[in-house]
């Protein structure tokens, strides 16, 4: 997405989502666009521990 460069459908499929979610995500990011770096990196660690519960379900 915006930082990896993934497209939104990549991403969705990693996270076993639809491309939605992580559309919105990015839509939100932008208007917000005051995200320190620790924000960034707090919200991609929940991302990712939001994909491997999906799993695991």
């Amino acid at each position: 997405m915006t930082e990896t460069g993934k497209p939104v459908p990549e991403v969705a499929k990693d996270l076993d989502s639809n491309e939605a979610t992580p559309a919105s995500w990015v839509s939100w990011a932008k208007r917000v666009g005051k995200a320190t770096p620790e924000d960034k990196d707090a919200l991609i660690a929940r991302l990712a521990r939001l994909g491997e519960h999906r799993r695991e379900a």
